[in-house]
């Protein structure tokens, strides 16, 4: 788009887990993007205003309805008037507020001085009558990302009569998320520990699972491999989900370690006897 001359700037906001890894090493400063991420290359994002909780979602949703990060930039945006608060001023708002993870700012970070106005556009001279100093997240409120799906599933079982047909169903649909998720951790695992001790040895298998690179260099250097092993994981295991995507640093490391796709293919059979789940 850039080559194209698609666009003069551009704000992007990313809400999503381990948010960073979209950017960290890959995002040049000279090509008129100013991005802000919910959290940094390595950690979760939280959702927020869940069922049940205070100020949460209304009974009629299953769902948590934000993020601590977005509902921090859009409540912000609601707050003020877009034509005199700059970007770098609601970052740094957002940053504060945003208090479980790492709000983190990418690409060319002049741009943050401009107004939210020229990407936004001017709302109403009116804005919200909350003010912002009412505004505070509880922290035990707030839900892993990951886990946000799981709130969907539970509250269907606790909203199906007992006994019911609909009951049954909701819990087997429960019983299928969590059984997923234990399929993923045990999988994976398995996969990393074989390939670990088979091609390095008594290298730590944690490490493989969990090292994270420094803040100029990309998740992965090839993207090809990484790729190749996610649709070998896929094609033998199964799909990851939203929730197996935490996963996919252990495949980047794999790639960076040089390992190949043929090792990551046995791996794989073997971890899940070439069934997908």
């Amino acid at each position: 788009m850039h080559k194209l001359k698609k666009y003069m700037n551009m704000l992007i906001y990313i809400e999503a887990c381990e948010a960073g890894s979209i950017f960290q090493g890959l995002l040049p400063n000279d090509i008129g993007i100013y991005a802000t991420t919910a959290s940094n290359a390595e950690e979760n994002s939280w959702a927020y205003y869940c069922p049940g909780h205070p100020g949460g979602a209304d009974r009629k949703y299953d769902t948590c309805l934000g993020d601590l990060y977005s509902i921090a930039w859009m409540e912000d945006s609601e707050a003020h008037d877009l034509g005199k608060e700059t970007l770098q001023e609601q970052y740094l708002v957002v940053k504060k507020r945003t208090n479980l993870s790492h709000v983190m700012q990418y690409g060319n970070t002049l741009l943050s001085k401009a107004f939210l106005s020229t990407y936004m556009g001017l709302y109403s001279k009116e804005v919200s009558s909350i003010s912002l100093d009412e505004l505070s997240f509880s922290n035990s409120l707030a839900i892993p990302q990951r886990d946000a799906d799981l709130v969907f599933f539970q509250r269907q079982v606790q909203k199906a009569p007992k006994w019911s047909t609909e009951s049954v169903v909701a819990q087997k649909r429960l019983d299928e998320q969590i059984a997923h998720r234990s399929h993923v951790d045990r999988s994976i695992n398995q996969i990393v520990n074989q390939i670990v001790h088979q091609l390095f040895g008594d290298s730590s298998t944690a490490s493989m699972l969990t090292d994270v690179r420094n803040g100029d260099q990309p998740v992965v250097d090839d993207w090809d491999c990484l790729k190749a092993f996610v649709r070998a994981y896929k094609q033998y295991c199964g799909h990851m989900g939203e929730y197996g995507m935490q996963y996919t640093r252990a495949m980047a490391n794999m790639c960076n370690a040089g390992v190949d796709r043929d090792s990551m293919v046995a791996a794989s059979i073997q971890a899940c006897s070439g069934k997908a789940e």
